[in-house]
């Protein structure tokens, strides 16, 4: 799912060729077919600054101690910039004037009869929509006794003969109420995940993950064949050189990350809302 690119991100979505059924020797269809769409998706970029003042320079006197000192404030700056990532996951391309990620909340939409995804009218093409399942809209109240049956139904509609959905993550009400409806029979994906608070569950071929990060009334279903994680190459997390201020007695160590979510094919991934 993760993939390092050194364009900008694109997916492309391939539609479907025309087929004929056909008798003897009756005339065949030999047209050409355009059926590669591509999907065009925005850099985004996260910057943070590591600063060391002359005063502390000083004050943390030696190679080693001020070795030290940096490394460690790297590593909260690392830190910090892979958690506005994680959070960054579930964005609806419109947090921070739009220069943040493109999360799931844009990707696999609430509502995915309208608005655009990687420069893609959803509106007029139908193909480029995600599934979803509203308990609003559906009159369904959601529950541990209701979960599954959307569920049921989410994984139908994307499932095309081998390419299911094969992750699933939700916030905390809606990884509950499947939670739940599992307690009799404990269906846990594995003794690591099983252990330690129950974080891993499985639903057919698909593992189920809690997210922090994610809307509590919200579970998003992905077939991470067609669902990616692009960062940009040279820009992944990087470290570059120290530069002195011009204006400052210190020194700032510049962190980039550059990248964004996208989708080769929307049609494979759910959400459930209300």
């Amino acid at each position: 799912m993760k993939q390092l690119v050194s364009s900008g991100p694109r997916s492309r979505e391939s539609n479907s060729l025309t087929v004929l059924w056909y008798s003897g020797y009756e005339t065949l269809t030999v047209e050409a077919s355009d059926v590669l769409t591509t999907a065009q998706f925005d850099w985004k970029q996260l910057n943070c600054n590591v600063t060391m003042s002359g005063l502390e320079e000083v004050q943390n006197s030696g190679p080693a101690a001020m070795h030290n000192l940096i490394k460690a404030r790297i590593r909260v700056a690392e830190a910090t910039m892979a958690n506005a990532v994680s959070e960054a996951l579930f964005y609806s391309n419109t947090e921070n004037g739009g220069k943040s990620i493109g999360g799931l909340h844009h990707l696999v939409a609430d509502n995915p009869a309208s608005g655009t995804v990687g420069n893609i009218d959803r509106q007029s093409n139908t193909w480029w929509r995600n599934q979803f399942y509203d308990f609003s809209t559906e009159s369904v109240t959601a529950s541990a006794t209701t979960i599954q049956h959307a569920m049921n139904l989410m994984y139908l509609r994307t499932e095309r003969g081998t390419e299911k959905v094969d992750l699933i993550v939700a916030g905390e009400n809606y990884f509950s109420y499947y939670e739940e409806s599992l307690q009799a029979q404990q269906r846990f994906i594995g003794v690591r995940k099983a252990i330690g608070g129950f974080s891993g569950y499985g639903y057919k071929e698909a593992s189920v993950h809690y997210d922090p990060h994610c809307n509590t009334n919200r579970m998003y279903g992905l077939n991470t064949k067609f669902f990616h994680f692009r960062p940009a190459k040279g820009r992944n997390f990087v470290v570059l050189k120290d530069k002195v201020a011009v204006n400052q007695d210190a020194t700032v160590t510049p962190l980039y990350w550059m990248g964004n979510l996208t989708s080769s094919n929307c049609s494979k991934h759910f959400v459930i809302c209300a």
